[in-house]
């Protein structure tokens, strides 16, 4: 029978009005039992703060924050509270009047550099790496529109490779607008990121790629002008295209705010091969205040230098597992040597975080920590569990004072073909320890100091 036919043969039986209160009596019969199911969904799930919308397609679903794992909730959350990401295009136009070109005079010897910057805050600071102003006599800032003006270093920062920069900006003939800042611990692997700088000369250069991984840090050996004996933490890896030039640029997010300083690339030709490293956010925002405000950024410090350990280290000095961070050297006078750590003590966590090598005890006290603060080291030593308490010190300056050097080449107006020589040998020795210097490096293990 069709459901008309069974309607209508139900009006007959019953009558038009009896009918009636039977559909009205189902009705609310339905109703009551849909609403018991709410209300028991709802009084299940009282306080909204502590409940997930598991809602697709319209249909909402509410449960509890402790019936679900804690990474599904930040995934689902990250995913339906997600900020609206900018077209690259809309993006560029909207920094572009506040990304700067740098222009280095050096000694005549050594001639004139280029490097990028970006209007960090109201006053006329600018923001730019360490390296790019290094040794310089004279700075200049050139705006997109072609004016030019100098400008006086306030304070180089060359752990952190940062560099604050200010400009007279009484005279400008258009308002600075600086850049909005954002959090690079929001950052995620294939996170589209976007570049702007002036490699090369070619001022207002944007490249776009994506965030290849975080918490990486730069090798000190990276700089060959500046001595550095510690990596800088917490760093950015890149595949945005970045060249010499670029470094100081900022480094965007698809919502166009900063969340980096284009630093470095890694390569054996010189220029890019896809792996470019930016300065965090989180870092550079932290020193750079207290560089405006103090002239200096003191880090914490372990004194410690050592090895991530590897496969191939543990089985060299027979460990039990191939991560953490191994303590070579402990340095007379440092927090460490006042504590009770070791040499050969494994550093496997701090503060209760797992430490798998020296990316994560960096990152953390330096972001994390201040000098004064007291922090717990977690080591295995002789096969057993060690916690060691230790105060964090103050890391030592480093004396960034370029030597200066000057050589007579000239004996009575002429150059002896003696020394002609002498400077032949002498440089053929230095390339061949060269090469092998840098075929061993190839092969060391990642290292540095806390």
């Amino acid at each position: 029978m069709s459901l008309n036919k069974y309607f209508v043969s139900a009006r007959e039986k019953f009558g038009n009005r009896q009918f009636l209160y039977v559909v009205i009596a189902v009705a609310l019969l339905f109703a009551g039992f849909s609403g018991g199911f709410i209300f028991e969904a709802e009084s299940s799930c009282p306080d909204v703060d502590g409940c997930v919308n598991l809602g697709y397609g319209g249909v909402s679903e509410l449960v509890e924050r402790s019936e679900l794992p804690s990474g599904e909730i930040e995934l689902f959350e990250a995913q339906t509270h997600k900020p609206t990401e900018l077209d690259a295009a809309d993006i560029y136009e909207e920094v572009r009047p506040s990304v700067v070109e740098i222009s280095v005079q050096r000694d005549s010897k050594v001639g004139r550099t280029r490097g990028s910057g970006f209007v960090y805050r109201e006053g006329g600071y600018i923001l730019t790496n360490a390296h790019v102003i290094e040794g310089s006599e004279k700075v200049i800032v050139s705006f997109y529109h072609g004016e030019s003006i100098e400008a006086e270093i306030v304070a180089k920062d060359h752990y952190g490779d940062i560099a604050v920069l200010k400009i007279d900006t009484r005279n400008l003939d258009f308002e600075l607008k600086p850049l909005e800042i954002g959090s690079s611990s929001d950052l995620r692997p294939g996170e589209s990121v976007i570049a702007i700088g002036n490699p090369f000369g070619l001022a207002g250069t944007i490249t776009t790629g994506i965030v290849s991984q975080v918490q990486r840090t730069i090798d000190p050996a990276t700089y060959e002008d500046i001595e550095r004996a510690y990596p800088i933490p917490a760093a950015i890896q890149i595949d945005a295209t970045i060249n010499p030039g670029n470094s100081g640029g900022p480094l965007l997010n698809r919502r166009g705010e900063v969340v980096g300083i284009n630093t470095a690339i890694m390569t054996e030709t010189g220029q890019f091969s896809g792996v470019g490293f930016a300065i965090s956010s989180d870092l550079f925002d932290k020193v750079a205040e207290s560089l405006i405000e103090d002239q200096v950024y003191i880090y914490p410090h372990i004194g410690v230098s050592g090895h991530s350990v590897d496969a191939f280290l543990a089985e060299e000095r027979g460990l039990d597992q191939s991560w953490g961070f191994l303590v070579i050297e402990i340095f007379e006078g440092s927090p460490a040597e006042e504590s009770d750590l070791e040499v050969d003590d494994l550093i496997v966590g701090v503060d209760g975080e797992r430490v798998l090598g020296i990316e994560d005890i960096l990152s953390y006290i330096v972001l994390e920590r201040e000098p004064g603060d007291t922090i717990t080291i977690d080591v295995l030593r002789d096969g057993e569990t060690e916690f060691v308490d230790l105060v964090l010190g103050e890391r030592p300056p480093i004396d960034s004072t370029p030597i200066e050097q000057t050589y007579n080449f000239e004996v009575d107006g002429h150059l002896p073909w003696m020394l002609i020589g002498t400077v032949v040998i002498f440089g053929t020795v230095i390339i061949i320890i060269g090469v092998f210097f840098i075929a061993k490096r190839m092969g060391e293990r990642r290292k540095g100091g806390l």
